[in-house]
């Protein structure tokens, strides 16, 4: 047994250098499930639209966190919430009221909610 834990302690530093070395991971594309395959950006985005868009995003995207709440401003939503394991505050991440395109400073920004499904992200 402590043979076995030697060797794996070993292996540690050769899966960070390729895990340091390796290119971004590429999202594959997903099939649009729930709520965020009803959302019609052609008649812009309430509020409620807005709470399914940033749920969607942190789904895919923040992983170890939530989002907090959504305030407006004159042409966006702006979605506040929490990521990794001390809870670190992310505020700036917007919804375009008009298009629903996503702006995100934690992840990829997106010109439709759908997009971030589709592997489009910018």
């Amino acid at each position: 047994m402590r043979s076995l834990v030697l060797f794996l302690a070993t292996l540690l530093p050769v899966f960070f250098l390729l895990e340091a070395s390796a290119e971004p991971l590429k999202l594959a594309p997903l099939p649009i499930t729930g709520f965020l395959s009803d959302i019609n950006a052609s008649d812009g985005i309430d509020e409620l639209e807005a709470r399914i868009i940033a749920d969607a995003y942190f789904k895919r995207h923040v992983g170890c966190g939530f989002y907090e709440g959504i305030s407006s401003s004159s042409e966006a939503w702006v979605v506040e919430g929490k990521y990794g394991f001390a809870g670190d505050p992310i505020r700036g991440f917007f919804i375009n009221k008009k298009t629903g395109a996503i702006t995100s400073p934690i992840g990829p920004s997106y010109s439709l909610p759908n997009d971030m499904f589709l592997g489009a992200g910018n």
